[in-house]
């Protein structure tokens, strides 16, 4: 009876639209039927990168490939995929006649990858910050961008000079661009096949449309009055739409279903606002089972940890509990520093949540309450631990068990890397090696990576090649993924912290011999 009364209340509707619009074409009964009560990727089922009328390059195979840094558009193979809006991609893996295999950013930098950010979308966090549904649109970039046939990254509507910075993003690293996909099982040489990925993560309602995009290429055509209502137009609901305005359309329809990021509680995300109290040695413990309950991390349970302040790096900071186990502590990209609260040796409770980034666990997310910041004193307070002396010997097995510890070992300088933008550089001892890594990667010594935001810091030419050097810092780990790669290893790395200030004297952790 119900269903009848809401059909006649629409049909009465309709009709008022009809008659009552005088300069407007009328909207027919038929757009009703097409609001959707589910996910069903109207738009993104159509829309192909052939439809633009862009053209890809091709090598001297005949195959799609391209230049990306210099035609804008071109096939590249992901190297890994960071999260649900961003991905790093091989440089010209597909263009054997490119005349580089690494280009130098705005700044200087060279480098042999591209970061991408994905044009026009914005997904929850979940690398530095956990945010609901921020795993879950990570898990779905990854299902379709790790298993697609191929990957167009496109930056036709970003400006063609580099240095101008406009095809960047705001950090001046992240190439900004389109990704369109050929999925699993199609003919990655058929611009007809390619998805466009934005599209598909805005009618999955992961992401919504941020108005980043400025372009007149025609993304899809509707040529009938049965298709859905265009949000963007004022006489027609047909016709062709740009890209942008695609984007828009697929938002504005998704939006009423209210799901996912559009009012839809996540079931893998802990919101409450009490934390569960628990040791660093548990929680480590529990994050490689999936299935565990004590496992904090699947669904970002809030959490409040205990350790004493081992070394600060910049604002962020790394801590160790009574049983040994040490985590960094990620105060966020606009995180304040406690560094004038808690000095090193203090031990402190703190909330947050774990993750993992770059093969290594941290606390992020962390709640800025002064009530949160707690220091322990007493019997309840964590001593704090002396450097462990490095052999030479260690294997990752052994690595392992140190990541996030105090350490210390000598080392010779083979190389000085360049710095990135923060200021960061390595400083390489090729002799350092480690045993079980040696004959499989290039990642198979150990050396120091002296973060760009220690306060106080270390001068990179006060450093010489061949010299030999006392350093003490933290064990940490990054592992770069390549999913083009058979395998994949772990570069560990020696992190000291911010310079200690004694008697006005500023103390080296890096003496050289």
């Amino acid at each position: 009876m119900k269903k009848k009364i809401l059909s006649l209340l629409l049909l009465v509707f309709s009709l008022f639209i009809f008659t009552a619009c005088d300069d407007k074409e009328p909207v027919e009964e038929a757009y009703f039927d097409s609001v959707p009560t589910e996910v069903d990727h109207h738009f993104s089922n159509t829309v192909r990168f052939s439809d633009t009328g862009t053209s890809v390059k091709k090598n001297k195979e005949g195959k799609l490939a391209g230049d990306f840094i210099k035609d804008k558009v071109a096939r590249l193979a992901p190297k890994s995929i960071t999260d649900g809006d961003t991905a790093v991609f091989h440089l010209n893996k597909f263009e054997s006649s490119a005349t580089e295999d690494s280009y130098t950013s705005p700044i200087g930098n060279s480098y042999k990858y591209l970061t991408v950010r994905f044009l026009g979308v914005d997904t929850p966090e979940s690398t530095s910050s956990i945010d609901p549904w921020g795993k879950a649109a990570s898990k779905y970039a990854k299902s379709i961008l790790e298993n697609a046939e191929g990957i167009i990254v496109d930056a036709s509507d970003c400006a063609s000079e580099i240095k101008s910075g406009e095809r960047l993003d705001s950090n001046g690293s992240r190439w900004l661009a389109l990704v369109w996909y050929c999925p699993d099982g199609g003919n990655p040489e058929d611009l007809t096949q390619y998805r466009l990925y934005q599209l598909d993560l805005i009618e999955e309602c992961y992401s919504r449309y941020t108005g980043a995009i400025a372009t007149d290429r025609i993304g899809y055509t509707a040529t009938s009055s049965a298709e859905p209502i265009l949000y963007s137009r004022y006489k027609e609901s047909f016709g062709s739409i740009n890209i942008a305005n695609l984007l828009f359309e697929a938002e504005l329809r998704m939006t009423d279903l209210k799901l996912r990021i559009h009012g839809e509680t996540d079931p893998g995300f802990d919101y409450s606002k009490t934390p569960t109290v628990t040791t660093i040695t548990e929680a480590l413990a529990n994050i490689s089972d999936s299935t565990n309950p004590n496992n904090y991390m699947s669904k970002g349970t809030l959490v409040q940890l205990t350790g004493v302040i081992l070394r600060y790096v910049g604002n962020n900071f790394y801590m160790q509990d009574k049983e040994g186990s040490a985590i960094y502590v990620y105060m966020g990209i606009e995180g304040n520093s406690i560094e004038s609260l808690y000095k090193v040796g203090d031990t402190i409770s703190i909330q947050g949540r774990l993750c993992e980034y770059g093969g290594q666990y941290q606390m992020s997310g962390i709640v800025f309450k002064s009530s949160t910041f707690k220091k322990v004193e007493g019997a309840d307070a964590v001593a704090m631990p002396e450097p462990i002396e490095l052999t030479g010997k260690e294997t990752t097995a052994d690595f392992k068990n140190l990541l996030g510890k105090l350490v210390t070992t000598e080392i010779t300088i083979s190389a000085i890397g360049n710095p990135s933008k923060d200021g960061s550089y390595t400083l390489s001892d090729y002799d350092w090696e480690i045993s079980d890594l040696v004959g499989k990667t290039t990642y198979d010594s150990l050396s120091v990576r002296v973060n760009g935001t220690l306060a106080p810091g270390y001068d990179r030419d006060s450093f010489s090649k061949k010299k030999t050097y006392r350093v003490t810092g933290i064990l940490g780990v990054y592992s770069e993924m390549d999913l083009q790669a058979k395998d994949n290893y772990p570069s560990y790395q020696i992190v000291p912290g911010n310079r200690a200030v004694v008697d006005g004297v500023v103390v080296s952790e890096i003496v050289q011999k």
